[in-house]
């Protein structure tokens, strides 16, 4: 069995720091805090000097998870504004 070679756009990471809004970064990095993963500065120069640790890795993850949310509320209002959606679903 041959493997696919990877297209290019899986090549681009899903997450990263520009593309997060900055309310979301600071509730991030908020709950980082209050979570004991590190300190706001700590979490500030992993995040600038594009560490690979696990500081870096749990606010890629929340993230993550936060866009994901954004998301997937979007696409309900979304599709409770359309009529012919929820005709569809059923």
């Amino acid at each position: 069995m041959q493997l696919e070679k990877p297209i290019e756009e899986d090549l681009v990471p899903l997450v990263w720091r520009q593309n997060v809004k900055l309310e979301d970064q600071a509730e991030i990095i908020h709950q980082m805090v209050l979570g004991q993963i590190a300190t706001k500065e700590a979490i500030l120069k992993s995040l600038e000097k594009n560490e690979y640790n696990n500081i870096t890795a749990t606010y890629y993850l929340l993230a993550e998870q936060k866009m994901r949310l954004d998301k997937q509320k979007e696409m309900k209002k979304l599709l409770g504004m359309n009529p012919l959606s929820s005709s569809k679903m059923r």
